[in-house]
């Protein structure tokens, strides 16, 4: 079997079209304009940290958001808030590759913290992350709600379940 090779690199606005695409193949799907503009968004931010996977053609295969905040009872950490890869790379170390290189970010920022958020309801991801998180951490529940939803934004409003209720791993013992 013929290993593929992927560089992991900082996304570029050129890449908002295949990472809409990925979006869209987990279910989040999202206009290429809107994808843009949050794209151009993330990129002008210090505070966010967009990284693609690439194969050898530079093709994204996957991506990786990350935010960095100062959180008054667990201090300045980074989250990974957002982690896709295509079911046709999956289980070849591609997001592993995403994760080492956000917490080289996480180190150079001098972050006390790398979390990560998943939907309850992707078991296959949480195989993935456990073995990544620390020892120790404990696992919290995040509840959230759509504030301003817009049309074709990609969010997906449940009418008998408006609250949208995450596990994800803090760094509190």
């Amino acid at each position: 079997m013929k290993k593929t090779l992927f560089a992991v690199r900082s996304a570029t606005e050129e890449d908002a079209s295949a990472i809409a695409g990925l979006a869209d193949e987990l279910g989040y799907p999202t206009p290429l304009e809107t994808m843009r503009g949050r794209v151009g968004a993330i990129l002008a931010s210090p505070a966010d940290l967009l990284l693609v996977a690439a194969d050898a053609s530079n093709e994204p295969v996957a991506w990786l958001q990350a935010h960095s905040a100062h959180i008054l009872e667990s201090g300045f950490r980074v989250e990974i808030v957002g982690l896709i890869v295509s079911p046709k790379v999956r289980r070849q170390g591609v997001g592993r590759l995403l994760l080492e290189e956000a917490e080289r970010w996480a180190a150079k920022i001098e972050a006390q913290a790398v979390v990560v958020r998943s939907n309850a309801n992707r078991l296959e991801s949480h195989a993935f992350i456990r073995p990544w998180v620390l020892a120790g951490l404990r696992r919290s529940m995040f509840i959230g709600k759509v504030c301003r939803p817009q049309v074709g934004d990609g969010v997906r409003l449940n009418v008998e379940k408006p609250v949208d209720s995450r596990i994800h791993t803090n760094d509190r013992a």
